[in-house]
């Protein structure tokens, strides 16, 4: 578990380290903004999404986009 504020910010920093890590196969966030920054740092590690890594939001706030349609 890491803990931090729920921005994409924090999903990003706290995942650049876990998706690294190739046994990670999944990562549960708090909402959609911090899954958003997951992705991105999963993108950057070379990580496909969904093929390589699954990443799930608990919450979503529609008037905020954070991520980009695939």
């Amino acid at each position: 578990m890491v803990e931090g504020d729920w921005t994409p910010r924090t999903g990003y920093l706290a995942a650049r380290e876990l998706v690294a890590t190739p046994t990670v196969t999944a990562v549960l966030c708090g909402n959609g903004d911090v899954a958003a920054g997951v992705m991105r740092a999963a993108r950057e590690a070379g990580r496909r999404i969904p093929g390589d890594l699954s990443v799930a939001g608990s919450t979503t706030y529609p008037s905020r986009p954070s991520s980009p349609p695939r």
